[in-house]
């Protein structure tokens, strides 16, 4: 499916490029950024629903062996995570960017345990995935959601809303009652 802002002259971030491919899977389904130690060159990203991580993405194309280092590292014990053994063996999901200056991104898998990526002319459909969910999965997408917000903070344009927002209430747990309590207004049960 072509999508209207993947030959925009602007190259969005990976997360962002895959965004609408991630609703095309799914309505519920997300595009999250992977922040993995020692993958400089390239920018990776999942794509994850309500039942765990369906695929991932990344700005280049990558063997599976280079994918799964990126993603579990190697300080990990490899035999305690169930989803690492199993993308290691099972067909697994890969969205990869078309050209660096692009936002057009295209569908590969690696089937069984190829470790080279394989184009696949069709988009799939998010009932033939099988969405990866474990403690691991868990920890990789809070992780991503921590390490996102972590750098939003760091925003002049947030940094002076929470500044506005301190100098508001004399204390930090009072905007917390603010707000429940104008939820509690506007009919919140």
């Amino acid at each position: 499916m072509d999508h209207a802002h993947a030959d925009h002259a602007v190259r969005l971030p990976l997360r962002l490029a895959a965004e609408p491919y991630a609703k095309d899977l799914s309505d519920g389904a997300v595009a999250l950024g992977l922040h993995c130690s020692g993958t400089q060159d390239v920018e990776l990203a999942m794509l994850v629903d309500d039942h765990g991580i369906i695929a991932f993405c990344s700005s280049r194309l990558i063997c599976r062996r280079e994918l799964l280092s990126s993603i579990v590292g190697d300080s990990l014990d490899r035999n305690q995570i169930d989803s690492s053994s199993r993308w290691q063996s099972e067909t697994l999901w890969l969205l990869v960017r078309s050209s660096t200056a692009s936002n057009t991104l295209t569908w590969h898998h690696f089937e069984g345990q190829s470790d080279t990526a394989v184009p696949t002319k069709i988009a799939p459909r998010a009932s033939s995935m099988t969405p990866a969910h474990d403690a691991f999965c868990a920890r990789l997408i809070t992780d991503s959601i921590r390490t996102y917000y972590a750098q939003q903070i760091l925003e002049p344009s947030v940094r002076g809303f929470l500044s506005v927002l301190e100098k508001q209430f004399a204390r930090g747990d009072l905007y917390l009652f603010e707000l429940l309590q104008n939820a509690v207004d506007d009919g919140a049960d």
